[in-house]
């Protein structure tokens, strides 16, 4: 199957997104393991000027639906962003699944030939195969690895498989 702009990013981040809510789920009962407060751990971060963990889950699935929208032209869900419970993370993460499971090869025929709005300068647009590969593929991933380390750092028993999944 030859490398195209839908497999380079709608079936990753299916994968990693899927991970993702594995992730929270552990999170979760971790914290309820060890008595931490769910509002503790959504507002868990690595650094005082570093998104909380709830922050991180949600760039992570905002940088999957903006880039599969802007990629395909179908228009992604809205959220409001403003999830406080553990739950409403992984709901909205199941919200992006959902809409990215209804993308498909044919809606990326025109990918190639698509500039798409950089999401914090929509006036700036980029070829898209410089936005997969420059800003959504590595901000996905930084995102992602981010909510993984705030995990890990208050002590949630996760091995590297639980980032990557079955392989």
């Amino acid at each position: 199957m030859p490398l195209s702009l839908y497999n380079t990013t709608v079936p990753v981040f299916i994968r990693s997104l899927t991970e993702l809510l594995r992730l929270i789920e552990k999170g979760r009962a971790f914290a309820r393991r060890k008595n931490i407060s769910e509002k503790r751990l959504i507002g868990a971060r690595l650094a005082p000027d570093m998104l909380t963990f709830a922050g991180q889950v949600q760039y992570s699935y905002f940088t999957a639906l903006d880039a599969a929208a802007g990629l395909s032209g179908k228009k992604a869900p809205a959220f409001a962003y403003d999830e406080t419970s553990v739950a409403e993370l992984a709901r909205n993460v199941r919200r992006t699944l959902a809409y990215l499971h209804s993308i498909t090869p044919r809606d990326f025929s025109h990918a190639g030939r698509r500039r798409v709005p950089v999401y914090f300068d929509p006036s700036r647009k980029l070829p898209a195969r410089r936005y997969i590969t420059q800003l959504a593929l590595p901000n996905f991933f930084f995102h992602m690895t981010a909510a993984y380390a705030i995990l890990r750092h208050i002590g949630v028993p996760l091995k590297k498989s639980d980032y990557l999944g079955k392989l």
